[in-house]
């Protein structure tokens, strides 16, 4: 959703009235915006947090959220060092996720075949098209893989052609 938009921000002021979270998540730079939106402020209620999920490297967006989450401990050690927020305000949660080393979730290497995910909208800027291109040439190499893809978005019905035009269905 774009930031310029005004009606953007009284949809997101709107679902936090409406909804009264504990906290608001903001996903990237965007949503870290609209979290500090002074629409979306204004219908905050007392206590409420505002998170923001970093995953690049400009951290400026999220300066005035009350917590940020780095997707890797590169990455918020990196932006602690680039914008000075105290190691206190940011955490990192690698893939979203924490297992243990020794939990059975994690399979041998020697049994698997990799599995490549794509989680994302189906856009030019994401890349969807040069990683289809990339499973296509480790398909030609012999590589074995699972495909794992999951969205939408305006390039949705090209990406599935593209996919059956490199021979990778099989794989996905």
């Amino acid at each position: 959703a774009s930031l310029a938009n005004p009606f953007n921000h009284l949809a997101v002021a709107r679902a936090v009235r409406r909804f009264r979270p504990d906290v608001v998540v903001g996903h990237g730079s965007r949503g870290a915006d609209f979290c500090k939106s002074p629409l979306v402020r204004a219908c905050a209620t007392r206590g409420m947090r505002f998170v923001g999920v970093l995953h690049g490297e400009n951290a400026k967006h999220f300066r005035g959220l009350d917590r940020i989450i780095a997707v890797s401990e590169k990455l918020r050690e990196e932006t602690i060092a680039k914008y000075g927020f105290s190691p206190d305000h940011i955490v990192a949660v690698p893939n979203a996720v924490t297992i243990p080393s020794s939990s059975s979730l994690i399979p041998q290497p020697s049994s698997l075949i990799p599995v490549i995910g794509f989680l994302g909208r189906f856009d030019p800027c994401k890349g969807l098209d040069v990683l289809l291109e990339a499973c296509a040439l480790l398909k030609r190499r012999g590589v074995s893989f699972r495909l794992d893809v999951g969205g939408d978005g305006t390039q949705r019905e090209e990406m599935r052609s593209l996919a059956e035009r490199l021979g990778i269905t099989d794989s996905i």
